[in-house]
């Protein structure tokens, strides 16, 4: 049984919930039980506990005390029925990508199935009667929840095997270039070395959209060789700073997803980040460090960087890290420089396990003197299929140096100008094919 199932499955158990309090609140799963336990302990648990506690449940621990269980129970109903519903009408008619950039064009989407549409007016009906029930609460967990939500209650799609094998690349037998689903789309970090030209302008892909897609190519992908380096089905990133990360409706970060695809048999996500930014982005690569998945912190080092900045950055990440002193990985840091070496001392790793790499004219990097970049033929160059957070499926391709994406179809069923080759003729209806 996956971690967070077997805790909603045992969270009603005292014993249990004391012992396992700390997993409760990382997975945030609550109950009486749970509540109790962290009233009792709240000001030795570990920040990163309090600082993940949404702040509606902080308030209702906080006046635990005062209620009987019965009513405890049935705040903690009604606190989980109002998020269902709230979440519920946010994904019935949702902007695609969710972005808060306002130069990002959205659509409007469905992304609730007729099952999700009806669970709605359940829980609905049940809030207008004030009936906050361990049933319609128990209900309202399995529709909204980040970690335990039923995927039927939201928008699917059928993926065959023949079309999961279309979308990957083989230059040599057994080893595969897999597509990327795109988390994030566009990176506030600007290197000077992007590949992408990547733009600040950030969009994500909804959670559901994610889960949904990401399990239906696995099934297929999980039985494939997966033995070389950055040869796995395990990059949910194109142009964008995993860390970066963010559905706001669920309350999904890059942290969260990391500690979901722990619990997914095979499922890895390989963290490429220049690192922390705010508090959100500290919470998030804290919760990825406790789901073990790797993560390579990217540190460039060229004329065009601000170098004070670009230490300043790697000096809180690697604090971050090192609060963790029981911690079961340590980054790899890439150092990224150009042909003259770099400019600064490898003392700044702290002893972390550092990859050193030229960059290559590609991109903006080629803003950079050509004699300090790694020059190769475009043919080199294995570019992934991309679905971005906006639905659309991408064919990438290098030409004179530029990552270019033509789109070839959409998870909604807008394809292409013109018309589509035979193949996606096929991988359209495959795509629009609704379960």
């Amino acid at each position: 049984m996956l971690k967070y199932k077997n805790l909603y499955f045992l969270k009603d158990n005292p014993k249990f919930a004391v012992k396992h309090l700390n997993d409760f609140l990382l997975f945030q799963i609550y109950s009486v039980p749970v509540i109790r336990a962290a009233y009792c302990r709240w000001l030795e648990l570990p920040s990163l506990l309090k600082e993940n506690t949404p702040p509606t449940m902080k308030e209702l621990i906080d006046k635990s005390h005062q209620l009987p269980d019965k009513k405890l129970q049935k705040k903690l109903n009604q606190y989980h029925i109002e998020t269902a519903i709230s979440v519920l009408k946010s994904y019935q008619n949702c902007g695609v990508p969710l972005t808060n950039d306002p130069t990002v064009k959205q659509t409007r989407r469905k992304l609730t199935t007729k099952i999700g549409d009806k669970n709605l007016k359940i829980l609905e009906q049940a809030q207008e009667k004030g009936i906050y029930s361990d049933k319609m609460a128990d209900l309202a967990v399995r529709c909204a929840h980040k970690f335990l939500f039923d995927s039927k209650n939201y928008r699917s799609w059928h993926i065959t095997s023949q079309m999961a094998k279309d979308l990957t690349q083989s230059r040599r037998p057994n080893e595969y270039t897999f597509p990327s689903i795109q988390l994030t789309k566009g990176c506030e970090n600007h290197c000077s070395h992007c590949c992408d030209r990547a733009e600040p302008h950030l969009s994500h892909m909804p959670w559901p959209v994610f889960v949904n897609l990401y399990r239906a190519f696995h099934k297929h992908y999980r039985h494939y060789p997966q033995k070389e380096c950055d040869r796995y089905f395990a990059k949910f990133f194109a142009d964008s700073d995993t860390l970066s990360y963010n559905d706001p409706i669920m309350g999904m970060d890059a942290g969260d997803f990391g500690l979901w695809i722990s619990q997914e048999k095979g499922g890895i996500c390989q963290y490429l980040t220049r690192g922390v930014r705010d508090d959100k982005s500290v919470l998030a690569l804290k919760k990825i460090i406790l789901s073990k998945q790797p993560i390579a912190i990217s540190f460039v080092d060229t004329s065009k960087e601000n170098m004070p900045q670009n230490i300043k950055q790697l000096n809180n990440t690697l604090d971050v890290f090192e609060s963790f002193p029981n911690r079961k990985f340590n980054p790899s840091i890439l150092h990224l420089h150009m042909k003259s070496g770099p400019t600064v001392s490898d003392e700044i790793f702290r002893d972390f396990h550092v990859e050193k790499s030229g960059i290559w004219a590609m991109g903006r990097g080629k803003d950079l003197p050509a004699n300090e970049t790694e020059h190769f033929p475009d043919s080199e160059f294995n570019t992934p299929h991309v679905i971005t957070p906006n639905g659309y499926v991408m064919k990438s391709k290098i030409k004179n140096g530029e990552n270019i994406r033509e789109k070839e179809a959409s998870l909604y069923g807008v394809n292409n100008y013109g018309k589509p080759s035979c193949c996606l003729q096929n991988l359209i209806k495959l795509f629009t094919r609704q379960r």
